[in-house]
C-alpha cells in the first residue's frame, strides 16, 4: 500500500522506511536496494543521498537526504525495488500496487 511521507526541507536526518506486501514483514537479508524517484514534472530524479538497510531482516530500510529534494519540485514519486542477488535476479517493487509512495518536502 502506498504512503505519504513528509521530509523536512533540509534535513539531513535518516527517514526510516519499512518495504512490506500487504503489511507482512519479509527478511530481505542479503537483499539489495535502489530506488526510482519522479519529482513533480515527471522527471526521473538520480538520488545524491544514501538509500541504505536499517534493518534487512525486518524490511527496514532509510533514506538519508542531502538536500536534492527541494519543495519546489514536491511531491515525488517513490518505489523501491528489492533485488535477491540470484542470477537473473528476483526484483519486488514496494510498494507494489499501481501508486507509488508520494513524498513531500515541507517546511522545518
Amino acid at each position: 500500500m502506498a504512503i505519504t511521507h513528509y521530509i523536512p526541507d533540509g534535513t539531513t536526518e535518516a527517514q526510516v522506511f519499512q518495504a512490506t506486501i500487504d503489511d507482512v514483514v519479509t527478511d530481505l537479508t542479503g537483499s539489495t536496494l535502489s530506488l526510482d524517484v519522479v519529482d513533480n514534472t515527471g522527471t526521473a530524479v538520480a538520488l545524491t543521498g544514501t538509500v541504505a538497510w536499517d534493518d534487512a531482516s525486518l524490511s527496514r530500510w532509510s533514506y538519508t537526504p542531502d538536500g536534492q529534494l527541494t519543495k519546489a519540485l514536491s511531491p515525488y514519486k517513490v518505489r523501491v525495488y528489492v533485488s535477491d542477488g540470484s542470477s537473473p535476479p528476483s526484483t519486488a517493487a514496494f510498494p507494489n500496487g499501481r501508486d507509488a509512495d508520494t513524498w513531500w518536502i515541507v517546511d522545518p
